[in-house]
C-alpha cells in the first residue's frame, strides 16, 4: 500500500484525477489550505471573502480535475488558480475593507520576548496596511515573489503576464512600499517630537 502522505503534489493530484482519490485530494487541500487563504487574504485584506475564494479554488480543482497536465509545479498551477480567481473577484468591484481585527492571522512564534513581539508586529501591520495601497497586480507580484518565493517566470505564468511586466511590477511596488513605509515612519516621529 503506497504511504500517500510521502507522495509529491503531481503524483497526488494523477490519483485525484486518474482514481477520483478523495484521500489525495484531502492531503493536496491539507497542504495548500492556509498558504493559499493567506495568499488571497493579503491581496484583498477580507478574512471572510479571502476564506470562500480560497474554497473556491478547491471546488475549481476537484471539478476540473480529469483536465489535469502534470505540466509544471503543482504549486504554480494553485497559485495560477488562486490569481485568477481573486482578480476575477477584484475586477467586479466588489468592496472591499480592511478589517482592523484580522491583518494577520499566522500562527505566532511561541515563546518570543513580549517586546520584540510588539516591535515585530506593529512592523507587520504597518506593511500590511502599506501593501494594500499598491495596485492589486503589484501587490500579487511582491507576494508571489517575497512570500511565496516564486520566481519571475513562475509569477508570469500565473498572473498571465510578460516577464517584463512582472519586472515592473515588483520593481514599483518594491519603490512604492518603500516610499510608503518611509513616509509612514517620518508621519510617527514626527508626531512623537510634537508630543
Amino acid at each position: 500500500m503506497i504511504e500517500k502522505n510521502n507522495l509529491k503534489d503531481e503524483e497526488l493530484m494523477i490519483l485525484v484525477k486518474e482514481h477520483d482519490d478523495r484521500e489525495a485530494f484531502e492531503i493536496i487541500l491539507n497542504r495548500y489550505k492556509k498558504k493559499i487563504l493567506n495568499f488571497i487574504f493579503r491581496i484583498i485584506h477580507n478574512f471572510h471573502v479571502a476564506e470562500e475564494l480560497s474554497q473556491d479554488v478547491f471546488v475549481s480543482i476537484y471539478l476540473k480535475r480529469k483536465s489535469y497536465t502534470n505540466s509544471g509545479k503543482f504549486s504554480s498551477f494553485v497559485f495560477k488558480i488562486a490569481t485568477n480567481k481573486t482578480f476575477n473577484y477584484l475586477k467586479k468591484g466588489k468592496e472591499l475593507f480592511l478589517e482592523e481585527k484580522e491583518t494577520n492571522f499566522e500562527i505566532e512564534k511561541e515563546n518570543q520576548d513580549p517586546l520584540l513581539k510588539a516591535i515585530s508586529d506593529e512592523r507587520k501591520m504597518i506593511f500590511e496596511n502599506k501593501l494594500m495601497e499598491l495596485s492589486p497586480v503589484e501587490r500579487t507580484a511582491l507576494i508571489l515573489y517575497i512570500k511565496e518565493e516564486k520566481s519571475y517566470q513562475e509569477i508570469s505564468e500565473m498572473m498571465n503576464c510578460s516577464l517584463q511586466s512582472v519586472k515592473n511590477y515588483i520593481h514599483r511596488g518594491k519603490a512604492k512600499l518603500i516610499r510608503l513605509i518611509d513616509e509612514s515612519s517620518k508621519k510617527s516621529t514626527g508626531d512623537i517630537k510634537n508630543v
